[in-house]
């Protein structure tokens, strides 16, 4: 069965000055903490809903082999529209793990507890409560994304209370979220297990003397959102010349063409992606997701057996 992720970060704080997926708990940030709980039990791919600070996250999480997606009205929207966001680059999937990017403890066993559940939607209780993450089989995608109720995700839930099943674990980390600040000093105080080991590739391909990387895979990933090089630039905190220096580069060690501008008019000008470009982003994203696959394995194998 092939799972992937959605942590859902898009979202404006409600009291706290910090961003919570960048709040350090256990010396690593919550968003990490997550992604490489993750990874160690194989799941892929993870999308990342980013909104709010959108271009720090996203700067934060440029080395793990994430894809990012811009909820750009996060200011208006619920979590429940974040998720929808997301869900479109995960419909491939067999089961999604949808979690909220301020709950800093997953564990391992319960993320497989969930897994093992009869039914198409599972969550974890803890006592007599409901926790994250939840699981979400194909065969519900659709009417998740169709959902548009009140209450969000727990909404969908009960609408869909038959096809349920509440897992009961021992782990009080997930009804850990930490949305205030009691909470989240309560968090940092506290003495969480240490993250599980989780290879990384930060992966680099060498075409003569031009080197294709993840920074410009994210460019062109920000060009297709923004439909804009200059906007691309700004929400990447880059120099447009050296965008364009990347872009000329690349294009002339692949020999295609990787953008088409558009002149202004009443419409105004921009910028599209070729179906040359469209095709490199999505090779490149899966090949660094399978090498790392590939290295996880590799370590827990190696490195099972090790205290």
């Amino acid at each position: 069965m092939r799972c992937g992720a959605l942590i859902a970060a898009a979202g404006v704080p409600a009291e706290l000055e910090q961003f919570l997926p960048l709040a350090k708990v256990g010396g690593t940030s919550i968003i990490k903490r997550q992604i490489r709980v993750f990874k160690q039990l194989g799941v892929d791919p993870i999308v990342v809903v980013t909104g709010y600070h959108a271009a720090l996250l996203e700067r934060h999480l440029a080395h793990s082999s994430v894809l990012c997606i811009r909820n750009r009205r996060y200011a208006t929207t619920r979590l429940i529209d974040s998720i929808r966001l997301g869900m479109d680059a995960l419909m491939q999937t067999d089961a999604v793990l949808i979690v909220p990017g301020d709950v800093p403890y997953l564990h391992p066993d319960t993320l497989r507890a969930l897994l093992d559940a009869p039914t198409p939607i599972a969550g974890p209780q803890h006592g007599h409560r409901l926790g994250h993450p939840i699981l979400v089989r194909r065969e519900c995608f659709d009417a998740l994304l169709g959902y548009d109720g009140p209450r969000g995700l727990r909404g969908f839930m009960l609408e869909h209370a038959a096809q349920v099943t509440r897992v009961p674990v021992d782990d009080s980390g997930v009804l850990l979220s930490v949305n205030t600040a009691e909470k989240l000093a309560a968090a940092q105080a506290s003495h969480l297990p240490a993250i599980p080991a989780a290879a990384h590739v930060d992966l680099s391909l060498r075409y003569g003397g031009f080197l294709l990387n993840e920074e410009l895979i994210r460019l062109l990933r920000t060009i297709g959102e923004t439909g804009s090089l200059r906007a691309a630039c700004m929400e990447m905190q880059i120099a447009y010349s050296r965008a364009w220096i990347m872009l000329g580069k690349a294009e002339e060690a692949l020999g295609v063409p990787l953008l088409i501008r558009k002149l202004g008019g009443a419409a105004g000008g921009g910028s599209e992606l070729t179906p040359e470009a469209l095709a490199l982003a999505d090779s490149f994203s899966c090949l660094a997701q399978e090498l790392e696959r590939e290295a996880n394995r590799l370590l827990q194998r190696e490195f099972s057996t090790q205290g």
